[in-house]
């Protein structure tokens, strides 16, 4: 899978799943890893994006009843997976794994879903967590639920562009 991206919009497949969720609604954030999902959740309207937790990968069937609980725990309404493309924009196999994965977790939670461009997620995670002086011990532990937030402050950043555009063409 080696398809070069052709979207504009860094948000596929539902650009306005939002809107039908909601101001004031709670969206879940998740890195896709091969061995962990981390989960961060954000308010639609609001800034503020919170790291929840990491999820070590076992088997789907297993995984599956702990996204619904912090689902249900966190009041969650709508998904937002890290699309982890090639440097150039193209698709590998992390690509189509993640894709796999979201579809699978948002059929049997029966929620919206999209996708944001995560390249250098987990990259700008470390290095903030270095910043702030985290123990390397303690940022291998947390790593992916930060880095789960960046992709909801990319969202997040997302939304707040498409508003201002908007906005500017109304003028």
């Amino acid at each position: 899978m080696n398809s070069k991206s052709t979207s504009q919009s860094p948000i596929t497949p539902n650009i306005d799943f939002d809107k039908n969720l909601g101001h004031g609604s709670r969206v879940m954030g998740i890195d896709v890893g091969t061995k962990t999902l981390g989960i961060a959740f954000t308010v639609i309207g609001f800034q503020t994006v919170t790291p929840i937790t990491v999820i070590r990968r076992s088997k789907y069937k297993i995984d599956l009843p702990i996204i619904q609980k912090i689902i249900k725990d966190w009041d969650i309404k709508g998904l937002v997976f890290g699309l982890p493309l090639n440097m150039d924009g193209s698709s590998g196999e992390r690509v189509y794994a993640t894709k796999t994965i979201a579809q699978n977790i948002a059929r049997d939670t029966m929620l919206p879903f999209c996708f944001i461009d995560e390249r250098l997620s987990t990259s700008a995670a470390i290095d903030r967590l270095i910043a702030l002086g985290v123990r390397p011990s303690d940022r291998a532990k947390t790593i992916d639920a930060h880095a789960a937030t960046i992709i909801l402050e990319n969202y997040n950043l997302f939304l707040h562009n498409r508003q201002n555009t908007s906005q500017t063409s109304e003028l």
